[in-house]
C-alpha cells in the first residue's frame, strides 16, 4: 500500500474491496481510487491481490534469506554421533571428499545409479556417519525405486533438496571452490593439464578435498549450504 493511505483509510479501502470480491459492491477501480479513497488506481490493484492471496490489504512482511533449520533426520544423526563421542569436533562429522569419479561425457540416470552403487561401501547405516546422501532435483538423480530400495537396505538416506536451490547443496561450493583452485594455477600447471586432465583434476580433487584441508574446506561449504551440524 501506499504509505500516505493512514490505517483508517487502509481498513475502508479494504471493506470497500471485500464488498466488491463479494459482489455487493459494482464500483470500478478508477472511482474507489479517485473519489471514495483519494489514491492510486495501483494501490488499489496491489490491495485487491493482496486480500485475494492473503485475505487483508497489508502484505506479511517478508523474512530476510532463508531460514536456518536443522531437518527432524540431521537431528537424529547429530543426537547419535554426539552419544558416541560427547567431546567429538565438527571435524569428526565434515570428512571432506570421500569418493569421487572423473570421466569424460555428460552424466544421465544410467551412470548416477551405477556411481551411487559404487559409492555404497563407503558409507554407513543411518545414523551412523556418512549416511545421508543430500541431491537436487537434477533429472538424473530420479533414480529407480530398484536403487532406492538398495540404498535403503544398506541403511542409508536420500534427502531431496527443494528444486532450484543449488544454495543448499555442499557439493555446488566445492564444484567452485575448485574452478577458482585450478585457475589460480592453470598457467603454471598447463603442461600437466594438456598431457592428462583427468589425472590432474584428480590430483587436485585430492589436494582440495582431503585431509585437513579438505575438511576445513567441507566445514566451509557446509556452512555456506546452511546445513549445520
Amino acid at each position: 500500500m501506499a504509505p500516505r493511505l493512514s490505517k483508517l483509510r487502509r481498513n475502508e479501502l479494504q471493506s470497500i474491496l471485500l464488498s466488491k470480491l463479494n459482489g455487493d459492491e459494482a464500483i470500478k477501480d478508477q472511482e474507489i481510487a479517485r473519489t471514495v479513497i483519494n489514491c492510486g488506481e495501483r494501490s488499489v490493484r496491489r490491495a485487491r491481490s493482496n486480500i485475494i492471496r492473503h485475505g487483508t490489504i497489508d502484505a506479511p512482511s517478508k523474512p530476510v534469506g532463508r531460514p536456518r533449520e536443522i531437518t527432524e533426520n540431521m537431528m537424529l544423526a547429530l543426537q547419535a554421533k554426539l552419544l558416541d563421542r560427547a567431546s567429538m569436533s565438527h571435524q569428526a562429522l565434515l570428512d571432506g571428499v570421500l569418493y569421487c569419479e572423473v570421466y569424460d561425457g555428460h552424466t544421465d540416470l544410467d551412470f548416477f545409479e551405477g556411481y551411487l552403487l559404487r559409492l555404497l561401501p563407503y558409507l554407513g547405516r543411518y545414523p551412523g556417519p556418512r549416511s545421508v546422501i543430500f541431491m537436487d532435483n537434477a533429472s538424473f538423480h530420479n533414480v529407480s525405486l530398484e536403487v532406492q530400495a538398495t540404498l535403503a537396505e544398506a541403511g542409508v538416506l536420500l534427502v531431496m533438496q527443494p528444486p532450484y536451490s543449488p544454495d543448499l547443496n555442499p557439493v555446488e561450493y566445492f564444484f567452485g571452490s575448485l574452478k577458482q583452485h585450478i585457475a589460480a594455477r592453470a598457467l603454471e600447471h598447463e603442461d600437466l593439464i594438456k598431457a592428462d586432465f583427468k589425472s590432474y583434476l584428480r590430483m587436485q580433487i585430492n589436494i582440495l578435498g582431503r585431509g585437513k584441508t579438505g575438511r576445513r574446506w567441507a566445514r566451509g561449504h557446509f556452512r555456506k549450504a546452511q546445513i549445520y551440524v
